[in-house]
């Protein structure tokens, strides 16, 4: 497509009918969108509208959002599936980036643009890119500051990737042809704007200007430091750091515009953000480059705690409170804590900015009330949000670690103010309570972690006492009085529940079955995060007499409005079915219907990823724990009271649902292993429509799916063989795309091992050329491994010489040349999971396949004794069964489950394992110790080939002598002779 003015007109219309609420404008919109995207030219046709004023903005805004999607998607695909930019737009998206970052454009298309520009430049810059800085550079002589603030805001984006990465050698090399480049010119135009801005405090248009500019070179300076100190940096350390205090004791004329956004409620001004990044500066040097910063540190925090005590209270000052309160953090466990060893410094700063930070605001208040879940988020989810709360912890606990007596005595006389102005007029007065709880948690931890909350605190604190007499009374009275305090009492028992003791936290499960009771969200949700992590802390006997009442509890709580589709509370309740089996087997029809119906409520219109997830791994579990238990009539009625609502997920293709719905299925037909005429009966009739194409066309399913056809032929092997050829064309299809690939292979692999070889010899060779043409023109490493073991498997199952003749069958001499270009060379990288088939194939191969003593394989004994060496080195098996306990573990990680959600946290098809459901038997050959096996071929082959083995073994590298010799020590086996 030809940049011109018919194609941009064409395209303006089809971006605006992309915004019709008609579906039948906006729909076919959409899909011309789509099919634009492999276009050459489109992308220059985006950037062409971005750039021009006389667009309508929101075509501008839309063109930007198409623009920075296909980059992100297209600049480097991450399938092959996916076309990439077309070589000769590259060039050219690159030169009309360079000259549209330095317009002026709107913000948020500037904003799109830029995150695009990052994408690229992470890729391309500097190698691919080389005429990038240079030219930017170049842009910097300009007089217009406009332009000049334009090149850095460019810039930046480009930096930026620099704060994520390790200091490699390639990296400080690239790093070093970057600042010969840019230090200096950033440094000069830093200083000339400092000093600029000092001189036009009364001109508020030019201060404004100027301040974006500065607050951009602070984001590049930070992003270039990164990594290490730069030399040029450190030589010019003081110039920085006058400038930082001049900017941190600069004061404004019109500090209404410069502090406050006048456009955004609650968004900082532009002076308010170049003072938080030139904290986040400081807080950098004084982290990692406190030699260099020492001589400066006091100044600056004088500077810092002179102006966070100006602070006010407004959110929109929350990141430059947090920055600096981290500054002084870091100051205060640094080698310049000794700034902190006059009482009154400690004092002062406990009481000018740790108490006034940790109030409880109108706004928070408001959040609380009106936007729960983010309230929850940010108070205690750990979400990468920076609250001053969270800020004030870590200087408590940094003030602590050299000075936690004084610290603590202050901190308990504000403390106990605190709880005498609470007890004048609690109705009134309950934000000091707030206070006082929050206070006491920053003071009392002392080591922590996320699996078991406070693991050892500061023993001046009376913990105890405290709880006994502010925490539980609340815990005990009205669920709905005072729900901020509530929360709060909650969040106190979750952080420090490791210091309780079973018998203490058993007791205090009424007090959690009442707080299920309450109206709050945020109350429910931090009762339910209790009972997350306490039921595995509960003694056994007592969860087993109170899981049922629980688990009733919190069905009810998810029937409500307010509460339908709450993670925390079905996080709760899959942690009680998952920690108390024996409960669950007789009420498991109760559970699962209550799943089901609120799956059936609602699986059109879902909200919560999570809460989904959750509902499934539940359900799944309760399955799972049926099966265990044997009860064949209970799994069977599950089967048929889940069977409507499966039929409704899969008859109306609800997307969102089917890897799940696949995944429990998959349960189902295991259960009928040890009965393939029972299983065939069941789900016989459902096979046929697990292999139909469009089914397969969603990546989020081929995972299910793959399980679901791997037990029929594993389970089932002779209703599918005179059926298999449709299964074959699933294997064909999955092995063409390198995202899939490893699919297609574990269904052969079962093909190969479960399935007689009447069903699949006339096809072997079929799926040998398959496999040979996709391994010649698209070969990646997973394909290798995965290759590797598939035909390690076939050997073992069927002998090597069946693998080697159907191989030659293609092409003479075709195993021979596998083995040596492909298998030896890459059989280190194939997965812990996979290395005791390769291992035991191998072994086969070399003791006891005699042809393997000749050409052309000889060649490759040593190499092949080597591979074998080092493959049953690592404890495979053991890390083996460490997998699967992990994928017990994994359950409840948040992690586990992002799969289920996009970057927006909406729905998509994707697959997210469920625990109960993952895969758990993957050992074809559980009956052999690999490391045995080989040990005991290898000793019949030395008796039977006396001094053979001896001269390999003199060849081996010392390392790989030394893990042989190991492997007879760890098994008690006698060393042969040659030793």
């Amino acid at each position: 497509m030809e940049v011109n003015p018919g194609n941009l007109q064409t395209l303006v219309g089809v971006l605006s009918s992309s915004f019709s609420p008609v579906a039948d404008v906006r729909k076919p919109a959409e899909g011309q969108l789509m099919g634009l995207k492999g276009v050459q030219g489109y992308p220059l046709l985006l950037l062409t509208l971005i750039g021009t004023p006389e667009v309508d903005l929101r075509i501008r805004k839309s063109a930007a959002v198409h623009f920075k999607s296909l980059i992100n998607e297209a600049w480097k695909p991450a399938s092959e599936h996916i076309t990439p930019i077309h070589d000769v737009d590259r060039d050219q998206i690159k030169n009309y980036l360079l000259n549209m970052m330095t317009m002026n454009l709107p913000v948020e298309p500037r904003k799109l643009v830029s995150a695009a520009l990052q994408k690229i430049s992470e890729h391309d810059f500097p190698a691919q890119w080389p005429n990038l800085l240079p030219e930017m550079v170049a842009r910097l002589q300009s007089p217009d500051f406009g332009v000049i603030s334009n090149v850095m805001k460019a810039l930046s984006p480009v930096f930026k990737g620099y704060r994520s990465k390790m200091a490699t050698d390639n990296l400080m090399r690239e790093l070093q042809k970057v600042l010969n480049e840019f230090a200096e010119p950033l440094t000069i135009i830093f200083k000339q704007s400092v000093a600029q801005l000092i001189a036009n405090r009364d001109n508020l248009d030019a201060t404004t200007v100027l301040l974006e500019g500065i607050k951009t070179m602070l984001s590049i300076f930070y992003s270039l430091n990164s990594v290490d100190i730069p030399e040029y940096f450190e030589d010019h350390i003081g110039e920085w750091m006058t400038c930082f205090h001049e900017l941190l004791v600069y004061d404004p004329k019109f500090a209404g515009p410069l502090l406050a956004d006048q456009k955004k409620d609650d968004a900082p001004g532009p002076l308010t953000r170049v003072w938080a990044n030139v904290f986040h500066n400081i807080w950098l040097y004084n982290s990692k480059y406190d030699e260099q910063f020492e001589g400066f540190a006091q100044q600056l925090l004088q500077d810092t705690w002179n102006l966070l005590t100006k602070a006010l209270p407004e959110a929109r000052f929350d990141l430059l409170v947090t920055r600096g309160v981290q500054f002084i953090a870091s100051v205060a466990k640094s080698v310049n804590h000794n700034l902190f060893s006059n009482p009154q410094i400690l004092t002062s700063i406990c009481r000018s900015i740790v108490v006034p930070n940790v109030k409880f605001r109108e706004d928070d208040e408001e959040t609380f009330e009106m936007d729960p879940t983010e309230y929850v988020k940010a108070d205690i989810e750990g979400v990468d949000v920076e609250t001053r709360r969270r800020a004030v912890t870590e200087l408590v606990r940094a003030l602590r670690k050299f000075y936690e007596g004084p610290v603590t005595q202050i901190l308990g006389e504000d403390i106990t103010n605190l709880l005498t102005h609470y007890a004048s007029n609690p109705a009134s007065n309950w934000r000091a309570k707030d206070q006082v709880i929050f206070l006491v948690i920053a003071l009392a931890q002392r080591t922590q972690t996320k699996d078991k909350g406070v693991t050892s605190v500061n023993t001046l604190v009376p913990l105890f006492d405290f709880f006994n007499s502010q925490i539980l009374p609340e815990l005990q009275g009205n669920p709905n009085e005072n729900p901020v305090i509530k929360a709060d009492a909650l969040k106190f028992v979750l952080a420090f529940r490791s210091q309780f003791t079973p018998e203490q936290l058993a007791s205090l499960l009424p007090c959690f079955a009442k707080m299920l009771t309450a109206e709050s969200y945020v109350v429910v949700s931090y009762t339910c995060m209790n009972l997350h992590r306490i039921v595995p802390m509960l003694p056994a006997d007592v969860l087993a007499a109170n899981a049922g009442a629980l688990l009733n509890a919190m069905f009810s709580v998810i029937k409500t409005n307010d509460h339908s589709e709450n993670r925390y509370v079905m996080r709760a309740i899959l942690r009680v079915v998952r920690n108390s089996p024996v409960s669950v087997v007789p009420i498991a029809r109760d559970i699962l219907k209550a799943l089901c119906d609120k799956i059936s409520q609602i699986y059109k219109n879902p909200t919560d990823p999570y809460f989904l997830h959750y509902v499934f791994e539940a359900m799944s579990s309760t399955i799972g724990t049926l099966i265990k238990s044997d009860n064949t009539a209970a799994v069977e009625q599950s089967e048929q009271d889940l069977g409507p609502m499966f039929s409704a997920v899969m008859t109306e293709n609800i997307m969102e649902l089917l890897p799940y719905v696949y995944q429990i299925m998959g349960l189902f037909i295991e259960a009928r292993k040890k009965d393939p005429a029972s299983l065939v009966k069941r789900y016989g009739d459902s096979f046929r429509q697990f292999l139909v194409p469009d089914v397969w066309k969603l990546s989020g399913n081929v995972p299910a799916l793959t399980r679901l056809v791997r037990s029929y032929i594993k389970f089932a092997p002779d209703f599918v063989g005179p059926q298999l050829e449709p299964v074959l064309g699933v294997f064909q299809k999955l092995i063409s795309n390198k995202s899939q690939d490893a699919f297609g292979l574990q269904i052969l692999n079962d093909i190969i091992f479960h399935m007689n070889p009447q069903y699949w010899q006339n096809f072997y060779s079929t799926i040998l050329g398959l496999l040979m043409t996709r391994l010649q023109n698209s070969k990646t490493l997973s394909f290798v491994t995965s290759l590797i073991f598939n035909l390690s498997l076939t050997s073992l199952k069927h002998g090597p010489a069946t693998l080697i003749s159907s191989l030659d069958k293609l092409q003479p001499g075709l195993f021979a040349m596998l083995y040596k270009q492909v298998i030896i060379p890459n059989v280190q990288a194939v997965p812990a999971r996979d290395r005791k088939v390769v291992s035991l194939a191998l072994s086969q191969l070399l003791f006891d396949f005699p042809p393997f003593l000749q050409p052309p394989f000889f060649e490759t004994w040593l190499d092949t004794l080597s591979a074998i060496v080092i493959l049953l080195s690592e404890g495979e098996e053991e890390k083996l069964a460490a997998d699967y306990d992990k994928a017990e573990d994994d359950i409840f990680a948040d992690g586990a489950l992002t799969a289920a959600a996009s970057e927006e946290g909406e729905f998509s098809n994707v697959f997210a394992q469920l625990s109960t459901a993952a895969e758990r038997d993957g050992d074809y050959f559980h009956e052999v110790d690999a490391q045995k096996q080989f040990l005991q071929l290898l000793q019949n082959f030395s008796k039977q080939n006396p001094g053979a083995i001896g001269s390999q073994v003199e060849k081996m590298i010392p390392k790989n002598k030394q893990h042989l010799e190991n492997l007879f020590l760890l098994n008690q086996v006698p060393q042969p002779y040659f030793y």
